[in-house]
This record gives structure tokens, C-alpha cells and sequence, in this order.
């Protein structure tokens, strides 16, 4: 009786770790980060500079770098695979600096309280944390202000996510960057479209 138990008991533990190991799978293939360098405007309309989306899609891990050059409509594309260590590496940075705790503007849109003219929009699993600025000539003050040290933590942030784009986008030969450039495409989809 007491073998079959241990039995029982050794299964149940089997199909816990099962379905947490599922849990984490669709976590990371529901998972994405988009950092927009260039989000306040005034008199003169917001000019984005630059555009990282770091994504997972059919186990594999991917980030992609649009660059705009000056204001014209011409822009760069760089597509990039990082390991499974560089992505898991960035969500646990996510997590020490308790991003999904940092205060957003409020209202929406109404001022750059992290001060870097950057917004970050990230999704993991069911959380879901995104901050912005006022895009033309009228700014507000938000409810909501930053501390000195959750800039720190945004700013830390934001310097990882150059820092991948940086050393791992354009590390594909063209038939791969086409495919993955149409992943990213297809991830950028998902993202909600509201005002930076």
C-alpha cells in the first residue's frame, strides 16, 4: 500500500512540474518587449528615432531593430536571434527592478515621467505594462510622478534592451532575416494601438 502511494504521490509531482513547465512555454511564446526611443512632440511632431521589438515565436528568440533616419520616411531594418540565456536574462531583469509595480503618467500620454523621451510596452504571460508622453504641443503633469530611484530602474531597463539590439540584431543571413522580420511584423500586430 505504501509503494502505491509513493507511486500516486511521485505522478501528482510529475504532472505539476508538467504543467508548469507548459505554463512557462506559453508565457514565453505570449511574451514580448518594444522599447520607442522618441515619444514627445511639441511644436514640431514627434520624430521616433528608433524601435526594438524583442519577441519569442516557435521557440525561438528574436529582436528586431527599426531605425528612422532623420525625418524622412526612410528607415533601417536589422533583424537578430538571441540565446535563450540573453532573453531569459532580460525578463529577470524585469522582474528585479518590479517593473509591473512602476507608476505610469496619468492620464495616458500626459508627461515623460521617466525623462528619456522612451516608452516601453512589455507583455509576459497575463502582465501587461506600458508607459508613454505627450506626443504634441500640449503637455500636462501626471497624477503620477517617478522616484529618483525608478528612473534609475526604467534607465536600466532601457540600456539592456539597446544594449541586445546593439550586439545581436543583424547576426542573420537574408533568408532568415526575411522570415523573422515577418514574425516581428506579425508580434508587432498583437501589440494594442494607443498614443506612446
Amino acid at each position: 500500500m505504501r509503494n502505491r502511494n509513493t507511486f500516486h504521490y511521485w505522478i501528482a509531482i510529475a504532472f505539476l512540474v508538467m504543467g508548469r513547465m507548459a505554463t512557462d512555454v506559453a508565457a514565453k511564446e505570449n511574451s514580448f518587449v518594444k522599447l520607442t526611443r522618441g515619444i514627445v512632440g511639441g511644436f514640431v511632431p514627434v520624430h521616433v528615432k528608433r524601435e526594438i521589438l524583442i519577441f519569442a515565436e516557435n521557440g525561438a528568440y528574436c529582436i528586431h531593430v527599426v531605425k528612422h533616419e532623420n525625418r524622412s520616411s526612410k528607415k533601417q531594418f536589422q533583424v537578430g536571434v538571441l540565446s535563450k540565456e540573453d532573453y531569459d536574462k532580460l525578463f529577470k531583469l524585469i522582474e528585479k527592478i518590479g517593473l509591473w509595480n512602476l507608476p505610469r503618467e496619468q492620464p495616458t500620454g500626459s508627461q515623460d515621467i521617466y525623462q528619456m523621451d522612451t516608452a516601453i510596452v512589455v507583455r509576459h504571460g497575463k502582465k501587461y505594462w506600458k508607459n508613454g508622453g505627450p506626443g504634441g504641443c500640449v503637455h500636462g503633469v501626471s497624477k503620477v510622478q517617478a522616484t529618483k530611484k525608478q528612473q534609475r530602474d526604467f534607465r536600466e531597463l532601457v540600456n539592456k534592451i539597446e544594449s541586445l539590439a546593439e550586439s545581436k540584431s543583424g547576426n542573420l543571413e537574408d533568408s532568415d532575416s526575411r522570415k523573422y522580420r515577418k514574425a516581428s511584423e506579425t508580434v508587432a500586430k498583437r501589440i494594442p494601438k494607443t498614443k506612446p
